[in-house]
């Protein structure tokens, strides 16, 4: 049997490779078990190690990581699949394809093609809750958006730090989810745009001296910027399409489409342009010359408004 994993959630993508792994090893046990990268081996290693018979096992489970990235190995791909032992299962696994190769073609016809999209809003909200429930806990509705908005989309971080807030208490609420969870830089940025546009600017100012006592840099916190007024305008210039359906365009998180659409409600193409090219110019000042960096980026942030 040959597998094929692919896609932009990495969280799902290895969770499932685990569970693959571990049901063969339940059934045939670690002999049969190797990992391979193909990127890092000869084709004529690659073919060898395929076409090897099961030693000291009734199967073989062969992971073989990046096979595009190996040229001489993806046009060798089909026939080396033609001889390949009734006994051997091969996974692979490619987190992006080019979808314009012979190996993407012939893997998404000639194998069991699996692929892993980031979840949307509701799917999220719905994993949380299932884990928190399946681990005896218990959270609101509220207090989920909350937790996302706070530390982000990723199921990752999002199941580590779900570890940590249930190890404090079985009901998280909102309390323990300030206390125990540090906000991520692209949350923090984005808060700190809707504050600076709604013109709150003790809220601004704090949010700002919180991420330089995190030792979070005046340049790195504008690339943010820049990134962050880069995806609402991708989102402003879609508007009337589903957030899903941007997401998948451009490559960006369906949840971070949808969080950045409250932005884009509230200014117009032309503001979005202004800031971003203002943005833009500080970046290049930050670089290229001695300013008080600080004062450079509040005053940016000040005229947001």
């Amino acid at each position: 049997m040959i597998y094929t994993m692919t896609g932009p959630n990495s969280f799902a993508l290895q969770q499932a490779l685990q569970k693959h792994i571990e049901t063969f090893v339940n059934l045939h046990g670690d002999f049969g078990l190797e990992r391979l990268d193909a990127s890092q081996l000869t084709s004529d290693v690659l073919l060898e190690s395929m076409l090897a018979m099961p030693f000291l096992a009734g199967k073989r489970l062969l992971i073989i990581s990046d096979p595009g990235g190996n040229k001489l190995f993806t046009e060798k791909f089909p026939l080396i699949l033609e001889s390949l032992s009734d006994d051997t299962n091969i996974i692979f696994v490619q987190p992006t394809f080019d979808k314009r190769s012979s190996i993407y073609k012939f893997l998404k016809k000639n194998s069991d093609f699996l692929e892993f999209e980031e979840l949307n809003e509701p799917a999220l909200f719905r994993w949380i809750s299932e884990y928190v429930e399946m681990h005896n806990g218990t959270i609101s509705s509220a207090d989920t958006r909350f937790l996302v908005s706070r530390i982000g989309s990723s199921q990752r971080t999002l199941q580590s730090e779900l570890d940590k807030l249930l190890s404090y208490q079985s009901a998280i609420s909102k309390e323990a989810i300030e206390l125990l969870t540090v906000p991520t830089v692209q949350s923090s940025i984005f808060d700190l745009i809707d504050s600076a546009f709604a013109g709150r600017t003790t809220q601004t100012l704090d949010i700002y001296r919180e991420q330089r006592m995190q030792k979070i840099e005046p340049l790195y916190i504008v690339a943010m910027i820049t990134w962050q007024l880069h995806v609402i305008a991708i989102v402003k210039a879609g508007q009337g399409k589903s957030a899903d359906t941007i997401a998948r365009s451009a490559k960006i998180n369906p949840y971070t489409v949808r969080k950045s659409s409250m932005l884009a409600q509230k200014m117009s193409m032309t503001q979005i342009k202004s800031l971003v090219s203002r943005t833009r110019d500080l970046e290049r000042r930050l670089k290229r010359e001695s300013i008080d960096s600080d004062e450079a980026l509040l005053e940016l942030l000040m005229h947001f408004n």
